[in-house]
């Protein structure tokens, strides 16, 4: 699943650029609301909203293949989601962080900053995997 969300989530980093101004407007969105539910506890609201802004960042691409063959991750991620979260509570302000990062690239229209962002976000869950992330 990583590796898919890897390949197809790197593309659709550097398609959106540039990102449209309605792309940055639902960014910042699902930043402020995830920051909010983080703030909360609510870690299953976190994880939706957590897969959404990377949903928006595919769908943003026009590729309606790849935008399902992403789709069909969704309860896989939503699942893996809220698990790191339950044990790895630190990861939710690092996600925002992450996320943050990887929206100042599109909105800079760097392609390359904002795969490579992706790149280390979702590398992440690829580490925690192999168990090389305590």
């Amino acid at each position: 699943m990583v590796e898919t969300r890897m390949l197809v989530e790197e593309h659709a980093a550097r398609k959106a650029v540039p990102a449209s101004p309605q792309l940055i407007a639902r960014l910042e969105e699902l930043l402020e609301q995830q920051k909010r539910q983080g703030e909360e506890g609510d870690l299953a609201a976190v994880a939706v909203t957590d897969r959404c802004f990377h949903a928006e960042i595919v769908r943003s691409g026009g590729n309606a293949i790849l935008s399902r063959l992403y789709d069909q991750l969704r309860d896989r991620q939503l699942r893996m989601g809220v698990a790191v979260m339950h044990s790895h509570p630190d990861r939710i302000a690092k996600n925002v962080a992450e996320h943050s990062e990887i929206l100042e690239a599109l909105r800079a229209g760097d392609p390359d900053a904002a795969a490579a962002l992706v790149h280390r976000h979702v590398g992440w869950f690829s580490n925690l995997a192999r168990g090389e992330v305590r």
